[in-house]
């Protein structure tokens, strides 16, 4: 039997170059991963985290995504796409 992904983040607000999004429901869920949507699509990894927040220091207009990461290296589902100007 297949493992399932973790659930895809929830959540998602952007607000002073903070992001932040609710903690799955998942206990094994052990960090999550931001990316930033780059050109054609091409997504770069920026961060792992262990909290439910990450601060954006990038400056002009990015937009970004959250993955939940449990511990046998599953990846969920990208959430909600989140932009600062």
């Amino acid at each position: 039997r297949t493992k399932p992904l973790p659930a895809r983040v929830a959540g998602v607000v952007a607000a002073d170059r903070v992001v932040s999004w609710q903690p799955n429901p998942e206990k094994d869920v052990r960090g999550y991963a931001i990316y930033k949507k780059g050109f054609l699509g091409v997504a770069q990894k920026l961060a792992d985290v262990k909290e439910t927040r990450w601060r954006n220091d990038d400056r002009g207009k990015v937009e970004l995504y959250i993955t939940a990461v449990d511990g046998s290296g599953l990846e969920s589902e990208p959430s909600e796409t989140v932009t600062f100007e």
